[in-house]
Order: C-alpha cells, then structure tokens, then sequence
C-alpha cells in the first residue's frame, strides 16, 4: 500500500492529478478503512474540482473516524460554498467542537450562521474572530448585524460608528439601532 500512496504523492508532485487519483484508489482497494487515503484523495479531488468526489471522501473519513477534525471542517467548507449555509454550519460546528482555537474553523461557523439567519448563535464565533488581527475587519459588520439581531443595540451601535463604508443592508441596521438608541436626529440623516 506504501508504494501505492508514495506513487501518488509522486504524481501529485508532477501535477498528473488522473494518476495520483488512480494510485489513490488502488492503495484504498488494499484497505478501504484508512483515513490518510481517503484524506488525501478527498484533498486531490478538492484541487481538481471535482467538490461531490471530495465531500464523498471526506463523509467516508467520517465515517471512520468520527473525530477526524479536519473532515468536518472540509465538509462545512464545501457546504458553504454551495450556498448550503445550514448543513455547513452544522460541519462546522462540529470542527469547532474538536477543535475550539482554531481560528479558521471560528470563522467558518460565524460566516456559515450569520448566512443562514442565525445571528444570535453566531455571536460566539464572531467575537472568537474579532479578536484576530487578520479577521477583525472582515468579522466586524457580520458582529454588528449579530448584535442588532441580539438586541445588543449599543454594541451593534459602537461598531457601525467605526466602520469606514457600509453597504445599504447595514445602512438600514445603523439607522435602525439609531433609533432604538433614541438618536433621532442622526438616524434621519444616515
């Protein structure tokens, strides 16, 4: 079987993908429970676009191995690259369980739940993410929109204060969290 993998990895080196993904398929036809194989096939069919081939893989890894972090987050990943925000959120909280510091992993779940509606739950996420540098900008209005949904009316309020630009949707929250906040006047002017 080692051969089989080294030969693959090999041909991946070489960017022959239709190779690789036949010593692939031989090595799991020498042992169709082990993870690596189907880890690194569901990864060569992720490069190579072909995403169903991938999801198929990475749910057989599950399948296996029920705490193989990375399947899940691979999974929420594609969900949510087909729009699929709700069974992405689902994966991805399940990678997040196994694996709480992950950054990208926080950032995944916080992006799948606010697309799917779910502000509320988002919230922990969002501030997970919020507090990393290279995310912080790109977390802050989906964490204002989640704090507008939460009530949360002078931190949403806080955000929409600092942020250089907003889009017409946040437009509407800012000036919907003005007027909660009793600013009026402001709120006519946004």
């Amino acid at each position: 079987m080692r051969s089989f993998i080294g030969l693959a990895e090999l041909y991946e080196r070489q960017h022959i993908p239709d190779l690789a993904i036949g010593q692939y398929e031989q090595a799991m036809k020498l042992d169709a429970n082990n993870t690596l194989v189907h880890a690194k096939l569901a990864g060569l069919y992720l490069r190579t676009r072909r995403y169903n081939e991938s999801a198929k893989e990475w749910l057989q890894v599950i399948r296996i191995d029920s705490n193989y972090a990375d399947a899940y987050y691979q999974i929420g990943n594609l969900y949510f690259l087909a729009k699929q925000y709700s069974n992405a959120s689902n994966f991805a909280t399940r990678y997040v369980k196994l694996r709480p510091n992950d950054i990208y992993g926080q950032w995944l779940l916080a992006r799948a739940l606010t697309e799917a509606g779910q502000y509320q739950q988002a919230l922990r996420a969002l501030q997970a993410v919020s507090s990393n540098d290279s995310l912080k900008a790109l977390s802050q209005l989906l964490l204002a929109r989640s704090y507008f949904y939460s009530k949360e009316y002078p931190k949403a309020l806080d955000i929409y204060k600092a942020a250089p630009t907003l889009g017409p949707k946040d437009l509407s929250y800012y000036g919907d969290v003005l007027i909660v906040s009793g600013d009026t006047a402001v709120a006519s002017n946004s």
